[in-house]
């Protein structure tokens, strides 16, 4: 992995010295995920897997329901599944003892074994988002095949330190990854089972089978165990009408408090085991929860602006300009640098001389994950230009830490005068606990390493660069769209002490901190304060016209015409159909945002902590979108469609696409950071190729990453 490097040349009175520009994108941050590298990866899984049926022993009819997934520990996950099977079964056939000859057994103990091993997989994979089947095998080799403490060694092993077990959102998600794990292990009544799990829940520390027992055997507890489960279902089936009225009718929601503090236990007890054990590697999840996070401040800065001026100007600077690095809060940044764009870029005209920029009334999801990307990048080049000790594994760690926020990621960053108001603006500090090291195939360590090998690397270091160089490294990062982007203005803006501490993105920030969103009025003063900087020089560079020339033919005046065409087409289509859903829904409270941006703070989950817990939709991480989701209500490529990509069915009645969990992880990986031009950005270029993409000469490159359909 090796980062592109120039040397920018620091003047002053003596000798230009060399200073490293650290650059960094796709082809250097690869993702790193086990996708067919580790052979027989499951079968480690699947012996441990036998071995607990064994010790089980389960002897009832109800043998090939006995799973060994569920929200405790194996072996008490297998007798509350067989007693929940036993529960749907006739009463007289609940304790006959199994005929089962030694060969038949054995089929059957394989099978089971198996399909459990089906299951533990798929209540993982979709759990977690991005997390292949090989990975899956490692996390649950570690875990000891203990569900709920390989959903811990993932949560802790990606930083997700806000991980809440206990919300609305973390309760869905657990309810619908039961319902995938039946459906993969082929339960005949996945509903049941799942609303068996539920009405236990708040229960289970009354249902733990205790292996060390001295006072009970394995068969009392077991039936101790069962009849509890019996009882309870009995009770609430009375209750609640017939068994047939409540099977998977339960409104509640599942709690996971005390599986979850019972699988802390069990992982605090044998951490010393577990840290022995190479675990995944971190790199891919890394990537992917810092591109959500620094989606979310895009939304965000979208909702600030007034909707005029979003819809008439600032799209296209916040689209190309607006990167979320700076000296300011992230999203004060993507809107100091938008607006400086569309102050200064005089050298990019979105179409031809004296027309205006288009109104837009849906802003492309395409170009929108494409200046994430680069923001991505940016943050990265930044940190690891001024820090030659950080790696990029390193500098996303810290950026996840710090939440995409260079002022707590770079300690020594130069910021204007701290302005409060109501307590805001104050700069984080950086808490490592729950922290792991991370790389390849590294093992787990202890919370101290990682903060001793972020310190070695930054904290106790005095930066290689100045401010305004790493500023330079993260604009050209951030501008594979466009090698003529004004750089030395923007790295002279943001990191010259003039505009840091002189005043102009104090006051800039003053104005962004007011609460709600900023009036025309404010968008105008900040125009005029930022345009007072530095202007680049419009002129068209000698490279700049060599392309010019060479797109300017017919060929691409045709090309282009049709990705305008193609992209006002779905505009004018997904605008009719988000008037008339925020109609339907009375949502006049979030008709602010643009199209697919739009969001209803409470219900949606992709623009909080994407180190929270997530939010399913087959369709969009298939496809690379970023689209918004509500966060407990039901949507078609949430649930259902799990259900059927487990059980091997198209998600369409008469389609023939097939889907696997290493297929959407594989599929259009090149979309989750893609930092080229996309097809939609054709609606900012004119037909003489002036401004047609300069980044390589195969339309190819135009290729967008989401399809609308």
């Amino acid at each position: 992995m090796q980062p592109c490097r120039a040397h920018l040349l620091d003047g002053g009175g003596g000798s230009p010295t060399p200073v490293t520009r650290v650059v960094y994108g796709p082809k250097e941050v690869e993702d790193d995920f086990l996708i067919e590298v580790v052979e027989d990866a499951f079968k480690p899984v699947l012996a441990k897997i036998r071995k607990i049926h064994e010790q089980a022993d389960i002897a009832t009819h109800h043998h090939n329901n006995g799973f060994c997934f569920g929200l405790l520990d194996p072996i008490s996950n297998i007798i509350i599944n067989s007693a929940i099977a036993a529960a749907d079964a006739p009463s007289s056939s609940r304790a006959e003892p199994s005929r089962r000859g030694d060969a038949k057994k054995q089929n059957d103990d394989d099978d089971m074994a198996m399909r459990s091993l089906n299951g533990l997989a798929a209540f993982l994979t979709y759990l977690f988002p991005y997390l292949p089947d090989e990975e899956a095998m490692g996390y649950l080799d570690a875990a000891d095949v203990n569900l709920v403490v390989a959903c811990l060694l993932v949560v802790r092993r990606r930083g997700m330190r806000e991980f809440d077990h206990c919300s609305r959102t973390a309760a869905a998600a657990f309810e619908a990854a039961l319902r995938c794990a039946a459906a993969a292990s082929k339960h005949p009544d996945p509903e049941r089972f799942v609303a068996g799990w539920k009405l236990l829940s708040p229960r289970l520390h009354e249902f733990i089978y205790d292996p060390r027992s001295t006072t009970t055997t394995h068969k009392h507890q077991q039936d101790i165990i069962t009849t509890g489960v019996l009882d309870l279902i009995i009770i609430n089936n009375s209750n609640n009408g017939s068994e047939e009225e409540t099977s998977g009718a339960d409104d509640s929601e599942i709690t996971m408090k005390r599986s979850w503090s019972l699988a802390t236990s069990r992982l605090v007890g044998n951490v010393q085991v577990i840290s022995t054990k190479d675990l995944p590697p971190t790199r891919g999840p890394m990537k992917r929860m810092l591109l959500a996070t620094i989606h979310g401040f895009y939304l965000q800065a979208m909702a600030k602006l007034p909707t005029a001026e979003l819809r008439s100007k600032y799209h296209r600077g916040m689209l190309f300009g607006g990167h979320c690095y700076g000296p300011l809060d992230p999203v004060s940044n993507i809107l100091v640098n938008t607006i400086w764009y569309e102050e200064h870029n005089n050298f990019f005209p979105s179409t031809k001389a004296g027309t205006a920029t288009p109104t837009l009334r849906m802003i492309s999801t395409n170009s929108l994950c494409r200046v994430t990307a680069q923001s991505l990048y940016g943050l990265v080049s930044f940190l690891c230009t001024r820090y030659p000790a950080l790696t990029p594994d390193l500098a996303m760690q810290r950026l996840l830490v710090a939440g995409a926020d260079l002022r707590a990621a770079d300690p020594n960053l130069p910021l204007p005068p701290v302005v409060a108001i109501n307590g805001r603006h104050v700069v984080p500090e950086l808490d490592w606990s729950g922290c792991y090291q991370v790389g390849s195939g590294g093992t787990m360590t202890e919370a101290t390493t990682t903060r001793e090998l972020q310190h070695g690397a930054v904290d106790s270091c005095t930066p290689s660069a100045t401010a305004e160089e790493a500023y330079a490294a993260a604009a050209t990062a951030a501008s594979f769209h466009h090698p003529d982007h004004p750089n030395s203005a923007q790295q002279e803006f943001l990191g010259s002490p003039a505009s840091v501490t002189g005043g102009t993105l104090q006051v800039a920030s003053f104005v962004l901190q007011k609460d709600g969103a900023l009036s025309s009025q404010d968008v105008s003063f900040l125009s005029r304060l930022l345009s007072s900087r530095s202007h680049p020089s419009s002129s068209v560079s000698r490279e700049q016209k060599k392309k010019a020339a060479r797109r300017g033919d017919k060929r691409w005046r045709e090309y282009s015409s049709s990705c305008r065409a193609r992209f006002w087409g779905q505009h004018d289509r997904a605008c009719s159909k988000v008037e008339a859903a925020l109609d339907a829904f009375n949502a006049d409270n979030v008709s602010r945002a643009l199209g697919f941006t739009t969001s209803t703070s409470s219900t949606t989950s992709s623009s909080s902590s994407a180190c929270a817990e997530h939010v399913r939709c087959i369709y969009c991480e298939r496809q690379g979108a970023s689209i918004v989701h509500p966060t407990v209500q039901r949507f078609h490529g949430r649930d259902r469609e799990f259900d059927k990509l487990l059980r091997g069915e198209p998600l369409f009645v008469g389609g023939s696409d097939m889907y696997n969990n290493n297929e959407r992880i594989t599929h259009n990986h090149y979309c989750v950071d893609w930092v080229h031009e996309v097809r939609d950005d054709c609606i900012y270029y004119d037909d003489d190729g002036v401004d047609a993409p300069a980044d390589g000469d195969d339309e190819q490159d135009m290729r967008p990453y989401v399809n609308f359909g």
